[in-house]
């Protein structure tokens, strides 16, 4: 999944770069500007870079993405900022592992999500743990595979494009041709083939691919 930060310590970005394809920028301004061209699964921004009216802002552009907010302010704050539109505000600095469940949660719920558990017929992929099973059976993805199946099953069933895939593993300018999906969901196939007698995976040709959890969908 792909977010983008804004005004957050490099030490804060880092750590999520281990978690997600991640965006910068400097401050509201800049990040209105980059919403308004650029799709992101979630935004996590500093108010201190942003000020108190960043949420509104965001909001009265059209946009609907998960916004998470951190401040070091008291609690009065904290609510005005989800009042102006943010849907969840953390105290900064905190715990990385509440930001990420926080981040992991709300994109799940702006997807139609309620659990982190997303079972796709015997497919099963658990978001904040990033374990896949098929049938029952543990399936070893590297970081890359991982990342391509999360994507296309936190979109399901909203076809997820081959350039929103590639934009989830790589950045902006990056050499790395964009067939390089194409192979990664190949790779996924094979690996989820060994557990079960379909491969979950739905392709749109040209598009981008979804999952299924049944035969009868994939050939619909």
């Amino acid at each position: 999944m792909k977010i983008l930060a804004v005004g957050l310590h490099q030490y804060s970005v880092e750590h999520l770069q281990c978690r997600y394809m991640v965006d910068d920028a400097e401050d509201g301004e800049d990040a209105l500007s980059i919403l308004r061209y650029n799709n992101y699964d979630a935004c996590v921004a500093q108010m201190g870079f942003t000020g108190k009216m960043f949420p509104f802002h965001v909001r009265s552009s059209g946009s609907k993405i998960p916004l998470i907010m951190l401040t070091s302010k008291k609690h009065d704050v904290r609510a005005g900022l989800v009042n102006n539109g943010a849907d969840l505000c953390l105290k900064s600095p905190g715990w990385h592992d509440e930001l990420i469940a926080g981040i992991n949660a709300c994109i799940r719920r702006s997807k139609g999500y309620t659990s982190k558990i997303l079972d796709f017929g015997g497919l099963v992929v658990d978001i904040d743990e990033q374990h896949i099973t098929v049938s029952g059976n543990e399936v070893h993805l590297t970081k890359s595979e991982y990342t391509v199946l999360e994507a296309i099953a936190i979109n399901s069933p909203t076809l997820a494009s081959k350039n929103y895939l590639y934009d989830c593993l790589y950045l902006v300018d990056s050499p790395v041709n964009r067939k390089i999906v194409d192979v990664f969901v190949c790779k996924l196939r094979r690996k989820i083939k060994e557990h079960t007698d379909f491969e979950h995976i739905s392709t749109s040709w040209g598009r981008g691919y979804t999952l299924c959890s049944s035969k009868e969908e994939i050939n619909d």
